[in-house]
């Protein structure tokens, strides 16, 4: 799976847009998590059954995916802040970041 975000991260820097690496910042995500907590973030099932849905993320899967993207995209883009809605209000887990160039490095 590394190389697919590998290529991604290629490409972005040739196009010159901003690259977020949700494959890196998941697995660092994740890797706080007990097995409990990530096994919560499986796939939503499959209407009437207990099969995972591999077309329906979870909801809070999906919420927690999307805030670490938006909250990576405004480091780096930071004029999409105020048009970013549900701006995280500090009280849940601390979500992964990227180096970004607002950062002062």
């Amino acid at each position: 799976m590394n190389e697919y975000a590998e290529a991604a991260k290629e490409v972005a820097t040739e196009e010159q847009v901003t690259f977020v690496d949700l494959y890196q910042m998941s697995k660092q995500y994740l890797g706080r998590q007990t097995q409990e907590e990530a096994e919560s973030l499986s796939l939503a099932p499959k209407p009437g059954t207990k099969e995972p849905n591999e077309m329906a993320l979870n909801q809070a899967v999906a919420a927690l995916f999307g805030r670490i993207i938006a909250d990576n995209v405004i480091r780096t883009e930071v004029e999409l802040g105020p048009n970013v809605i549900g701006l995280p209000d500090g009280t849940g887990p601390a979500m992964p970041k990227q180096a970004a160039p607002t950062d002062g490095r």
